[in-house]
This record gives structure tokens, sequence and C-alpha cells, in this order.
């Protein structure tokens, strides 16, 4: 018929019994279609090597156990090796030298390699730099794994692909140095600015005239709507290289929503709106887990936004009530245009605004929902909304509460096992005039039901507190701040009790903090104790004798500093207009010293006597070893620092830090609260 085929012969001779040949068996095979397929592999695998070869993508194929098989020029190039310098290693060969982003030493077990081996699923995008021995540099690379599963199931052969990111990283690193430049460079001076217009608004410079107040009005208006801009981009910054910082800790819903809607009080009478709240009777001290400042953030987002599109003197309405028995819903209510269906799709992206055009009536960024939605789900929880075309729009939040078996404070505080209560007598003590409230206390439990107990006992007396649930998450929570009194278990999961309690005796720090030990080995604690130089205020055995623990924190914290001395804060900064501000914002509770170094700083704390530092971390110093040599110098001893800066205070930053604040997110009263709190906190027992 014309056509070429492939036939396969195979000839058999049969021989006669005297060896001769009688006669030949041929067979044929038409092999056609075989060499067709085998014609389309050869080719496939000839484009395939080629697309390997071409590609900027490094490609290569690993064994079982991670053993590399093939690998194209570009995994050769990117990797400073050649393919014969490749062939046979494997992630744990020590002759890799892989980084994390952080900088440390990148774990071979952690390798995606490894970890596509073990789990026979796909490891992708993984970042880490490599050192390419060629040149001496370094390279960062974006790593995925694709394991290859045989009939049996089993990983046969991994497909390993690493692309260059090296240029992205420079980008990301310039996008952040520019970032805290414009943190440093925009909020200090918006910080003095606010801080003036505040002081002169509340009569420090004098009596001003009607229309003086309102130009200063208007000045301090337009202010905050930058601080408010600023923030906002900082935040999306944050938000996206997941660097956004949370404090979780448990909270009050009932309390945090009050203070928000008073917070944006002032915000809605410019557009003639009020609220209308609303709060379930035994919602008012049910806790989830949040970041006080991060959660209110989104409501105060949701309240300006339902102000500013709601008509003159219609009411926003608030609502806080329990979805079901483990999840409690914010939802805000008003009675604006609605959403349009175009837009609803896209509200919780960024810049997204229903009215873009230049001409558009309501002002804002478009990254508040933004950035409401990425805390929310940092907090577990979800953000949504409904709306009517002309009716109005209810966003809500929905988090998951901390405990569902609490009804109240008091049913919460009878419930827990313990002795029953003399409710008079513990009535008694809770309306004591003689504790101070603004102290903070930290709660170092591993029980969560316990510690839920004692915070909501020292919560009712009026007192702030952290829940470390480890002495590890002590440790950390003791660096960071300054406590008037600790309670602390004997029983912890990674530690003996005691060790630690010897541990903060021999810090200085800690020496002298009041400490109530609540164990179920209190007794045993006691003795073993007996006799040695340890501040222990009480020892209170489990079942908790709830009377008996308020009385022994009301003890800890009963002596006050010597009122007989003006207090003295040194504040290093390198502005000098916020220093002026700032003094003048202190000066009814402490004397204000300023450095503008870290190296005029500690000069100045060798030589005179200070109760607290007030730090800018962004000196101009402080790139060298000035800063750490301030924060660790002998000299500071146990005085607290409160960081106000313009970047968020990054966790175990010194174990000197008792707070942190942000410029331009710090009202003047803030500031002057924070101060006053460290203050108060600064209680010991009499000796």
């Amino acid at each position: 018929n014309g056509k070429r085929r492939y036939i396969a012969f195979q000839a058999n001779p049969i021989y006669n019994r005297d060896g001769t040949l009688k006669a030949a068996m041929t067979t044929f095979q038409d092999l056609t279609e075989y060499k067709k397929i085998e014609d389309a592999l050869r080719e496939s695998e000839k484009r395939f090597r080629l697309l390997t070869e071409k590609i900027t993508v490094g490609v290569t194929l690993n064994g079982p156990k991670s053993e590399i098989i093939l690998a194209n020029d570009a995994a050769s190039e990117l990797l400073g090796l050649t393919s014969d310098q490749l062939l046979g290693r494997t992630s744990f060969d020590p002759a890799w030298k892989c980084i994390q982003e952080d900088g440390t030493d990148f774990p071979g077990e952690k390798h995606p390699l490894p970890q596509a081996i073990l789990t026979k699923k796909p490891i992708r995008n993984v970042t880490m730099g490599v050192y390419r021995p060629k040149d001496a540099s370094w390279v960062w690379l974006l790593v995925n794994a694709e394991p290859l599963l045989n009939e049996e199931g089993y990983v046969s052969n991994v497909i390993c692909s690493f692309s260059d990111i090296t240029e992205r990283k420079k980008v990301e690193q310039l996008k952040t140095e520019f970032i805290s430049v414009v943190s440093h460079e925009l909020r200090t001076p918006l910080t003095s600015i606010l801080g003036s217009l505040g002081l002169i608004m509340g009569g420090v410079a004098g009596e001003i005239t009607p229309a003086t107040r309102t130009m200063l009005g208007i000045a301090h208006k337009n202010s905050e709507r930058l601080v408010r801009l600023i923030n906002d981009i900082l935040d999306i910054e944050k938000i996206e290289s997941g660097k956004m910082i949370f404090h979780l800790r448990p909270l009050e819903l009932a309390p945090l929503v009050k203070q928000a809607i008073d917070s944006t009080r002032s915000f809605a009478d410019q557009y003639g709106v009020s609220f209308q709240c609303e709060i379930e009777d035994h919602l008012d001290n049910f806790m989830v887990m949040a970041d006080n400042d991060r959660l209110t953030q989104v409501i105060i987002n949701l309240l300006s936004n339902a102000a500013k599109f709601s008509p003159p003197e219609e009411p926003v309405k608030v609502m806080v009530f329990a979805l079901n028995e483990k999840v409690v819903r914010i939802s805000v209510t008003d009675k604006g245009p609605g959403i349009s269906e175009e837009f609803k799709g896209r509200i919780f992206q960024k810049f997204a605004q229903a009215d873009s055009s230049d001409t558009r009536q309501k002002g804002g960024t478009g990254l508040g929902l933004s950035i409401s939605k990425a805390i929310i789900e940092k907090l577990k929880g979800t953000i949504d909304f409904t709306t009517s075309p002309g009716q109005g729009t209810t966003f809500y939040l929905d988090l998951p509460l901390l405990t569902d078996n609490i009804k109240n404070n008091q049913q919460f505080l009878l419930d827990l096992p313990g002795p029953t209560q003399n409710l008079a007598t513990l009535a008694e003590i809770l309306q004591r005039p003689s504790v101070d409230r603004d102290l903070k206390i930290l709660i170092c439990e591993d029980d969560h039901d316990v510690a839920l107990l004692l915070y909501q006992t020292f919560r009712q007396l009026g007192f702030n507190c952290d829940i470390a649930y480890s002495a590890a998450e002590s440790r950390h929570l003791l660096e960071l701040n300054t406590y008037a009194v600790m309670t602390l278990d004997l029983l912890l999961p990674d530690e003996d009790g005691m060790a630690l309690l010897r541990e903060l005796r021999s810090r200085e720090k800690t020496r002298l903090m009041p400490i109530i030990v609540v164990s179920a080995i209190a007794e045993q604690g006691e003795i073993e104790f007996n006799g040695q130089a340890f501040t222990v205020v009480d020892w209170i055995n489990k079942p908790i004798d709830q009377a008996r623990l308020i009385s022994a924190i009301e003890n800890a914290v009963r002596f006050g500093m010597s009122e007989n001395k003006r207090s003295r804060i040194l504040h290093i900064e390198d502005d000098r207009d916020l220093v002026q501000v700032v003094a003048v914002l202190l000066s009814g509770i402490a004397e204000v010293s300023s450095a503008r170094t870290a190296k005029e700083a500690i000069k100045k704390l060798e030589e005179e006597r200070f109760d607290l530092i007030l730090l800018d971390v962004e000196l101009p110093d402080s790139s060298s070893a000035s800063l750490p040599a301030l924060l660790n110098n002998p000299a500071l001893g146990t005085i607290p620092v409160v960081v106000f800066s313009g970047n968020e205070l990054e966790p175990g930053i010194s174990r000197k830090i008792a707070g942190g604040l942000i410029k331009s997110r710090t009202t003047n009263q803030e500031l002057i609260n924070t101060i006053q709190n460290i203050f108060n906190g600064l209680k010991v027992p009499a000796k």
C-alpha cells in the first residue's frame, strides 16, 4: 500500500537427527505502532530536556532519599556547582550552606525535599538563602518540591524547582527601610504637632479666642486625618510582610466595645450621628483571646465608616450578642445608602472605595476594611456584611469565646472548685479603698480554668492582668513588662516552679517583686523555702481560698512609693520639638530631662538618678552598639523603660522594656496614663 512498515523477523532452524538442516521456521511481527510510540517518547524526552535546559528556573530530579539524579543548567548556575558536582548530593549534605529568612541556619530536615518525601505531599514556596562557592555569594531561592508516587504509593522521585528571588529580597529590604524612615520621619513631627495643638487647645498657653480655637480645631482634625492615613499605610505594609505584632490576652468584650464607642463619638459628632449600643446581659463578662489595641482598631473602623455613611440624626446601632455557645458577634448597623452590587466583591480589597472619583464626598483611603479583615482573621475570627440598597448596611465580626461556661463574674467565682465563699467578707474586701487599682499582675498557671479564675478575681478587683501558662512564657512577659505582683504555680509543664522562683529572686529586676504561690503543693514549697530570704507574700493551696488570695494581693500592693520626692524621667529622643512637647505634657507628674543619643543617655544615667526612661529606639547612634549598651548598662539597673518610637515594639527587644507606645497612635492622655501607671506599678513590699 506504499506505506513503510516496521517488521521484527525471527528465524528458528529445524535440524535432522544427523545434524543437517531440515527446515527453518520464520516468524515476523508488525512493530510499526510500537515504533511510533517509541519515536514519540524519544521526541517528548527531547522536548522535555530542551525545556528544562532552556528555562531559567532550576529543576532537579531527586531520588527517594532526596539525592539528585538529574539537574538542568539553571540549577547548576543558581547553586554555583557543576552538574557532576550536584549529582548524588542531598539536602542533608553538610557541604550545603543554607540559611532561613532570619539569617539562622536552615535545618536539613526542614528542607522541602525530605518534607515532601515524608508527607507525600507537595511542599511549595519555601524561601531559603544558599551560598554559592563559585563566586562566594549568597542567592535567595523560592523552592518547591513535588513528590511522584509509584503504584504501591511510595515516593519514587521528587521534582524540585527553585527560582532566584534575590532581587525581590533586595526590593523588599529597600521597602522595609523606606517604611522605617517614613514611620520615624513622619510620625515624630506629627506627634509634636498633635501634642502641641492639644496643649494649646487645653489652655496651657492661656486663654484663646473662639476664632483661634476654631482654626486650631481645623488644624487638629486634619492632622488626625493625616495620622490615620500614615498608620493605615504602615499597617498594610506590616500585614503584607507578616510583621504585624499581636499581643494576645484574655479580654472582656463589653468594656472594649464601649471604650471603642467612646473613642469614636467626637468623630461621629462631625456628621451629626450618635451610637446606640445593645449588649446581652450575660455577655458583660464574656472574654475573647485578642489583642486589645488591634481589636479596638477594627471596631473603631467599623464605627467610623458607619458614621460617615449614615444620614444626620440617624443613630448607628451597635450590638454584641452570642451567636451560639462558642461564638460572639459584634455588629454595626447604619441606615446609609447601602453597598452596590458591583462593589460587594471587592469591598475588603486594598484601596477599595465605592466612589473613587475626584468628587467623592466621603474621605478615606480605602484601606480600613482590608486591614480589619487581616486583623480579625489573625484573631481566628471572621468579618462580613449584609446590605440593602437604600436601607443601610450591617458589618459584623464573629470571634470565638474564650470559654463557654462563664455566665457572669460572681457565678464564675462560685462555680470553680474551692471552698464555700463567705460572700459578705469577699464583698467587703472588694470595696476596700486601700489598694491601688492601676497595677499589673502576672499570673503563672498552666491550668486554664484556674488561670481564668485568678484572672477574673483580679479583674473584678480592678487590676490589669497577663497570663503565662509556662515558665518560659513567664520569663518572656517579665522581660517585656513590669509587674506589681506575680502569682506562681509550683507545678509547671516545662520547669519546676521553685527553680523559677529562685531564679526570679536572683535577678535584679524581679528580686523584690511580691510573689504569691498558688499551688497544690504550696505547703511543701513553704517548708522547703523556710528560713531562706525569699519574698513570698503568701502560700495558698488549691482549691483556692479567694478571700485569702485577695487579702494577699492587697498586702502585696498596699505599700506605695515615697511621696516626698519628685519622680524623674529621662527622655531619650533626638527630635527637639517633641522633647519640649513631652516635657510640658509630663510636667504634672515628673521632672523630665533629655538626651539626644544613647551615649549621652548612658552618661546621664551614670551621673544622675532617674525613675523611668522614655526611649526612642531610632536614635542617631542606635545602629551601632550604643543602643544595646544602653539597654544592658549596669547604670540602668531596674529602671523601667517605655519605648516611645515610630515603629512597633518588637517582642524581646530587651529585658528592660516595661511598655511600648507608637508615635502618632498615642494621644497626650494615653502617654500620661502610661507613665502614671508605670509609676504606680513600682511598688515593693515594706522591709
